[in-house]
């Protein structure tokens, strides 16, 4: 007698899941379905994005995360394509080095910044146009290492935007763990933060430490 796994979920409306989700988790009711996993990772990176979304909006610096959200290929292309000098591929079909591409991007995203500042600051380039410049030279250098090198492999768009059909347990627990990097961050600090955003000439007289949160804050982004 085959045995069948009923969604605690089919059927439900938009009230009814949030209502079911909240009752098995009070409960304790394990293992979780992939509609929980999904939901509740997409919650954590909701709120966490909702803090910085805030000063960036004030900054008028959005397009400064989109940027960093595409110039981030360009990092984890080089570092697969690192990868792959030393491995084969058949080799990282087993098993890709997150924590390398991860760094990788990271150290993309502060670079991307970086470039930006420097036009705008130093070549008094609009920030606007600062933007676009860096944007569109990393990532299109991204998209054409991926070309060249990585046609056949997945590594653009998919590893880029993702896939939220495969989030599992293991992408639950690391969002948790960055929205509470996030709060632990933001909240105990949250004067500070509405200092540096709304005047950062103030802050410095204040002697809040302008450099140290601009550079936590490119980190958070």
């Amino acid at each position: 007698m085959r045995m069948q796994v009923i969604n605690p979920y089919y059927g439900n409306n938009i009230v009814q899941f949030f209502s079911t989700l909240f009752n098995r988790l009070i409960n304790g009711e394990l293992p979780l379905v992939a509609d929980e996993v999904q939901m509740l990772t997409l919650i954590m990176w909701g709120v966490s994005a909702s803090f910085l979304g805030c000063f960036l909006m004030y900054r008028k610096e959005t397009m400064v995360a989109n940027s960093i959200s595409h110039t981030v290929l360009l990092g984890i292309v080089l570092s697969f394509l690192a990868m792959s000098s030393i491995f084969s591929l058949t080799e990282l079909s087993h098993g890709i080095d997150f924590s390398l591409l991860l760094v990788s991007a990271l150290f993309t995203g502060f670079l991307t910044v970086s470039l930006i500042r420097f036009l705008h600051k130093v070549l008094k380039v609009q920030l606007d146009a600062s933007n676009g410049l860096i944007f569109n030279f990393l990532f299109a250098l991204g998209v054409i290492l991926v070309t060249i090198f990585f046609k056949n492999s997945h590594i653009g768009l998919e590893l880029m935007m993702g896939n939220v059909d495969n989030l599992n347990e293991q992408d639950m627990g690391s969002s948790f763990y960055i929205l509470l990097f996030s709060l632990v961050c933001i909240l105990p600090f949250f004067k500070y933060w509405k200092v540096f955003v709304f005047d950062q000439r103030y802050a410095k007289i204040l002697g809040i430490k302008v450099g140290l949160l601009q550079s936590l804050f490119t980190f958070l982004i």
